[in-house]
Order: C-alpha cells, then structure tokens, then sequence
C-alpha cells in the first residue's frame, strides 16, 4: 500500500509526458516568474539607469540623451524645493483618498457579505459591482466631465430642485478642475476592485458562529463588528488601502483631465511628452517608485504572513437580517451600485446627445454619433486592434496563470510568499513608473511601437489574477480525484483533463475573462508603448478625448454593451463539458482566417 502510495506521488510530481525529459514539477511556475523577471525588474532597472543619463538640448531645437552618468536629472528635478511641493500634495491626496475607499466602500462590501443574502445572490451583487471596472478608466474619466461639470448633471438637477423646494435642498457645486473631482473620480472607479478585494480576503471568509459567540460572551454590537469582523478582514482592508493609495498617488487621468491639479504623475508626463527630457521623466519616476515601495513594504508589515493563494475558508452559516437594518443594508447595496454605473450611464446617455458639448438638459436625441463612428476607421480599426490584444493576453495569462496555479495548489511549497511577491510586482506597481520603464526597455530591444509590445506589457500586469482566479479554485479541490482516474486506467495528462480541467472550467473562462477585459480597457501602458499602431484607449485620447468629440461617448456605450454580452456568454458556457468546449473552440478556431 505504501509503496503504491509513493508512486503516485511520483507520477504526480512527474507526469508521463515530462518523465522522458526528466523535468520537474516546478518547472510550471517559471512562465510567470520569467514574466515578471524579463518585463518589470529589467525594465525597472533600465528606468533607474536611464536617470543618470544626460539630458542635451541644443538652440536649433535638437534634443536627446547621451550615456554620461551624471545627477543632473535627480539635482535639477528632484532634489527641489519644487518637486517636494508637489509630492507633498500628490501624497496627501493619496491618503485622503485611501481613507475615503476605506470608509465609504468596507461598509458596503460588509453589507454585501452579510445582508446581500445567499452565497448565490452575493456572487451576482459582486458581478454586477465589477463590470464597470472593466470599462476603460480613460472613458470613465471623461463619462464623469459632463456629471461633475457647471452644466452638468449633478449641478443642474440640484438647481432645480433647489428652486422647487424654495431653497430647502442644498445646490451640488460644479467640482470640474478640482481636486474632489479627482476624488470622486477615483472613488467610483477603485470601489470595484476594493469591494472584491474585501469580500474575497476577508469578510467572505468570516465564520459567522464567531460573531454569535463574541454577542453570547457579551460583546456589544460596535464590539463585534471592530473586534471580529474588522479585524478577520485585515488582509482585505489592507490589500485594498494598497491598491487605493498606490493607483491615486501615480494617477495621470484623473489629476490632468478632470481635476486640472499638478500630481508627480503630471510631471513625469510633461517631462517625458512635453520636453522630451527622458532622465527628468525617469528620475522623477523612481522618486514616486520609491515611495509606493514604502507603503507596500508597510502595507505586508501590517498584513502579516498572509498567503495569497491560499484557499478562502467560506462562512459556514449564513446572516440573515430583518426590519430597518436589513432595509438600511440593502439601500447602501443599491446606492453603491448606482454610484459606481454613473460614468456607464453617462456613455450611454451622452452617446444619443445631438449637440457637441455634453450639457444638461439634452435638448434633443440623436444618433448621428453613432452613424459616424461606424464610418470612423481609425476608431473601429483601434478597436479591433484592442479586440486581437484582449484575447491574446487572455489565452496568455490564463495559461501562465494556470501552470503555476496547479503547481502550487497541489504542492503548496515554502517559497509561496516570496514567489507571489514577484508576480504580483507588475500589478501593484504605478502604472506611469513602469510604462516608462517598458518604454526605455523596448526601444533598446528595437520591439517599441507596436501591439506585441503591448501584449507582453498587458500579460506581466493581468497574470497574477489569473493565478488567484485558478488557485482559488484549484485548492478547493481534492488532489485525489486524479488519483481515482489514474488507478482506473486513465493516463495523466487524461485524469487531469477528466478531473482537474473539467471541474476548473468556471474558473478558467472567469481568468480568461477578467485577463482579457482588464487588457482591452487599459490606458496608461497602452498609451506610452504605441506609436502609430493604436489600441481603442490609446486611439480616444489621441484623437477623440484630445478634441472632445462625443462620438467616444456612443464608442463606450457600445463597448460596454459587448461586455454584458461577453459576461453573459462566459456564464452560460462556463457550464458547459470540457469536451463539448474543446469541440467549440477548434470549431471556432478552424473558421478564423488566421495566417
């Protein structure tokens, strides 16, 4: 028994196919690994050399850099009285705006995880909350001009009803060009990623039992919510305050287009688009790297030794609330998701606008928007570029991210923390820090310009969701399932296509997907690695945003609207046999005129 005990644990360390080349298991998390390694830690490095170039300029307008290691970059844009004005205030409005999510979104993701009702109804509210994340933030900035503006909504409804109540109701300010448009710009566009990251690491794990026995031990209720539930859901809170403060303090879109106000990203942008200074852009870049380094080193700190790929311990009962609390939880559910659909409704909305400039009232509804962009070939071939890039980097990091996540989660080794550290770098790094980075990397490696650059950008960033997505599920399930099939006669690779594959095909097409739409909506990288070649994102701010041309507005309602279709379609075929999806995909694949 024993000895056939240890020889499946050698056919499972190494299967048939690898046992003829002698390669180990742990050859399957080096793709991601490699990822990370090749596309951001060499890049990085590349960004913090090129700060000590030198920056030349001559009167006939000639600019460049030469490789004469110097500190002119650091002294003349740094090391400033200047330069610390404007980090002191892009660090401030980090924090207020950490604290905002924290405040206003934990207590959502609380009701949801308490009062949103069955486990089933929960996983829908968290759905719905997260489709608005995968609309392009570039779009959501620009959808919140007309809402925030003088004219706009927000503004103009408070008016009026402030005139029809006699002056009862209070008047909204107009907040375009200021910093609390970059706030609450920020706020809508973070509370779906927030609230996942705490219903997921933290408030879906919560035993309910332990907060009946802290009420039966004595506990009030201020009491059981601080010292069990908040404290449960630190990993969480954390995670999201993270992510909060490191999105908000290397923000570009939100501080130049909507609030007009000067952040360390402004400066690097102008740096790099404006004056062509490469080591200025690359120096201030490391300065702001510096920083998130910081908080994320004290952000594990506070965390402690939490593995994030570890298997969630779901609630074993669940909460069920009556009166005017349950009515006062479920309000905050449905205002949390009208707040984070606004930017979606105001696509929709100003798409059918028949005048230039986005204003309300909408004096009258047409569709002329929509008549031009299907007449529009650069809007439709970016968007087609942007379709070829999404799947690509879908089919990429879903793969990556599934090789290291069964490895993993069948054989659970020591170096997990530190491994998912260096993946998850590329995630949680500013993304103007490493477009910059890939940028100066790419030029040396002669690949800059075009959509494969994006691809590898796009892949390093979305492949440690997928291995979350993948391992979360693959812990849940029972090693032994490909042992029963191979003691029936099955081969390896076909027990872990009967077993493992086929139960992992829910999460396999919610990786595919969620790679995919991060991809197809990013806008920073995207914008500083494409030159000619544009992706949807990078096409709308060259030309549609840069001359404020509605027709992005009927664009993104449109591209929303196939993203609904596109989750609707992955539910659905998420049920299907892993046979019959196989047999539609190499359907699929045999009718695509590739080549």
């Amino acid at each position: 028994m024993a000895d056939s005990g240890s020889s499946f644990a050698a056919r499972l360390r190494v299967p048939a196919f690898l046992q003829r080349f002698s390669i180990p298991m742990w050859v399957l998390v080096l793709p991601l690994l490699f990822w990370a390694v090749a596309f951001f830690l060499v890049p990085i490095f590349f960004l913090v050399r090129e700060s000590f170039f030198t920056f030349f300029a001559t009167e006939a307008g000639v600019h460049g850099t030469r490789s004469d290691l110097t500190l002119g970059a650091w002294e003349n844009h740094v090391f400033t009285r200047q330069f610390f004005d404007i980090w002191w205030f892009t660090l401030k409005l980090a924090t207020i705006q950490t604290v905002i999510v924290l405040l206003v979104v934990f207590p959502y993701a609380y009701a949801v995880a308490f009062h949103g009702g069955s486990r089933r109804m929960q996983f829908g509210i968290m759905a719905l909350t997260m489709m608005p994340f995968f609309v392009s933030y570039l779009l959501q900035v620009y959808s919140w001009q007309p809402v925030l503006a003088q004219r706009g909504i927000f503004h103009q409804v408070s008016q009026d009803l402030s005139n029809f109540t006699y002056g009862i109701t209070p008047v909204i300010p107009a907040f375009s060009r200021t910093a609390q448009a970059v706030h609450i710009s920020m706020l809508a566009y973070l509370w779906p990623i927030t609230a996942l990251l705490m219903y997921v690491l933290g408030l879906n794990t919560i035993d309910r039992r332990l907060l009946e026995a802290a009420s039966n031990l004595g506990a009030s209720a201020w009491g059981v919510f601080f010292d069990v539930v908040v404290r449960l859901s630190k990993p969480g809170i954390v995670m999201a305050g993270m992510l909060t403060f490191v999105l908000t303090f290397s923000d570009l879109l939100s501080a130049r287009l909507l609030g007009s106000v000067r952040t360390i990203a402004t400066v690097v942008a102008d740096q790099q688009n404006q004056a062509g200074n490469t080591p200025a852009a690359a120096a201030v870049s490391v300065a702001m790297l510096l920083t998130v380094l910081i908080v994320i080193l004290v952000s594990f700190r506070i965390m402690g030794r939490v593995s994030l790929t570890g298997t969630a311990q779901g609630a074993a009962t669940t909460f069920e609330s009556s009166g005017i609390t349950a009515w006062f939880w479920r309000a905050l559910i449905v205002a949390g998701l009208f707040f984070v659909t606004i930017p979606v409704m105001s696509l929709i909305l100003y798409g059918f606008h028949d005048g230039g400039i986005p204003v309300w009232p909408i004096a009258e509804f047409s569709t002329k928007w929509y008549d031009r962009l299907f007449h529009d070939e650069g809007m439709l071939t970016s968007i087609q570029n942007s379709v070829k890039v999404s799947l690509a980097v879908g089919t990429i990091g879903t793969i990556m991210g599934g090789l290291a996540a069964y490895y993993l989660a069948r054989f659970r080794p020591g170096w997990v923390l530190p491994y998912t550290m260096i993946v998850v770098a590329p995630a949680v790094t500013p993304p103007l820090v490493l477009s910059l980075g890939l940028l100066v990397y790419f030029v040396e490696l002669g690949i800059w310009g075009g959509l494969n650059s994006v691809v590898i950008a796009h892949v390093g960033l979305v492949g440690v969701f997928c291995l979350f997505i993948l391992n979360n599920r693959l812990s849940q399930m029972d090693p032994h399932l490909e042992e029963a099939a191979t003691n029936l006669g099955a081969s390896r690779p076909r027990a872990i296509f009967d077993t493992t594959f086929q139960l992992a095909i829910p999460a396999i097409i919610a990786s595919f997907v969620v790679a995919a739409g991060i991809s197809f909506g990013e806008s920073v990288v995207t914008f500083f690695l494409t030159a000619v070649v544009y992706t949807w994102p990078a096409f709308s701010l060259n030309t549609q945003i840069m001359n404020s041309s509605p027709e992005i507005y009927a664009a993104g309602a449109l591209v929303y609207g196939s993203l609904i279709g596109i989750f609707a379609l992955a539910a659905i075929v998420s049920f299907l046999p892993g046979y019959k999806l196989l047999g539609l995909a190499s359907r699929l694949f045999r009718r695509l005129p590739i080549g």
